[in-house]
């Protein structure tokens, strides 16, 4: 198997020549045509220099130089050069600062051999560990990182999302739309969704994250608050998929409650009927919505009416149950404004959509009614 070390690198001159001569020590030992692919995006300080040093040493180390546009251009102009132009049958994702091990590029090539198709070097999974004089901010926002990654975009099987130390098959980097993956470190929560959802077999191989001895790290809180907001991207595929829904899910707020404050307050319809009849008014709200949005986008018109607006209403029923149950607590009990109860209870119903009811509807929709099926979106 030929297997090509992809290494983005912005002045790392002082990393990149040792880390060249610790990977070609380790390939030394291993049964496969090993490359070193160094992106270098231009560095001022000369990294480009000592890669070209070493590729006179070593003949498979090769130098792949751009324009400076982030890590996840990088990323994807190294993954096409090696696919397109090495020929690589297999991709090995690392830092160029010793963060990463050499040494562990074995184990993760050995857990390609046994079977898998895409391999994350974990901090998370037992045996594996982050730097222990990390502080509590930095580890902090690790952890929420990767959380957030497992609950937004629903990689809720994988432990460490935001690691950049991978292996991962040829095969499957040719089912991903590298092209449209996102600049920053999102890059890596994006490489494994799309791998998931293409019916990847994801293991995670537990490593030891080391701090940079030299140099300085490129991760900035901006990053941070750009990784949570394509997580919400990533999770439904596209911009417009995500505008829709949350377009979609606020309008129905409103709908709701102002159904409710009209049928209570103006027709004096007693608390509880004009929750009800508001909630339904919600439903019926959704599905004219997205009937409306399928237009727009053109998509084909829905042949069972009938059928989605009863199957519509089986899948928004524990939703229905959740706020009506928490508006005749609230208002019964704590007495809470009729308004307020009904937008408090919304928000358990949120909970239980996004976890599950957005799944279940999705999955039994299409496999029940699948001339609708076109309308959903692909979860992992």
């Amino acid at each position: 198997m030929k297997i090509v070390v992809v290494v983005p690198a912005y002045n790392e001159r002082e990393n990149v020549g040792p880390l060249i001569e610790a990977l070609e020590g380790q390939f030394a030992s291993m049964p496969h045509e090993m490359h070193v692919l160094v992106v270098d995006d231009n560095s001022p300080d000369g990294t480009g220099d000592v890669v070209r040093g070493a590729a006179q040493r070593w003949p498979n180390v090769h130098l792949l130089s751009g324009e400076k546009r982030g890590l996840g251009v990088a990323y994807v102009r190294g993954i096409r050069y090696a696919l397109d132009q090495l020929g690589a049958d297999a991709v090995v994702q690392m830092d160029a600062d010793f963060s990463h091990d050499p040494a562990d590029v074995p184990r993760l090539v050995a857990a390609l051999d046994a079977g898998a198709d895409f391999v994350i070097g974990s901090r998370y999974v037992r045996g594996g560990k982050a730097p222990p004089d990390w502080g509590l901010a930095r580890r902090a926002i690790s952890l929420m990182a990767n959380l957030g990654a497992r609950l937004i975009a629903g990689l809720y099987r994988v432990r460490d999302c935001t690691n950049g130390f991978r292996a991962i098959r040829g095969s499957v980097l040719g089912t991903v739309e590298v092209e449209r993956a996102p600049r920053g470190y999102v890059i890596l929560m994006y490489l494994i969704y799309q791998a998931l959802s293409n019916g990847a077999r994801v293991v995670e191989v537990p490593v030891v994250f080391s701090n940079r001895t030299a140099g300085e790290s490129k991760l900035r809180a901006g990053d941070a608050i750009e990784f949570f907001i394509n997580a919400w991207w990533i999770r439904y595929d596209r911009r417009e998929t995500f505008y829709r829904l949350a377009s979609g899910g606020l309008s129905s707020v409103l709908a709701n409650l102002g159904a409710l404050y009209v049928l209570h307050e103006l027709a004096g319809v007693p608390a509880a009927a004009a929750s009800a009849l508001a909630l339904e008014i919600g439903v019926v709200y959704s599905i004219v919505w997205r009937q409306a949005w399928s237009v727009a986008a053109r998509r084909p018109a829905q042949s069972e009416p009938l059928a989605r607006l009863l199957w519509f209403h089986a899948i928004s029923a524990p939703s229905f149950l959740l706020t009506f149950g928490s508006f005749v607590i609230l208002t019964g009990v704590w007495d809470v404004h009729f308004l307020a109860a009904q937008a408090l209870g919304i928000l358990p119903a949120l909970v239980w959509n996004y976890f599950l009811g957005e799944r279940l509807f999705e999955r039994l929709w299409t496999r029940l009614l699948p001339a609708s099926a076109g309308e959903l979106e692909r979860a992992p």
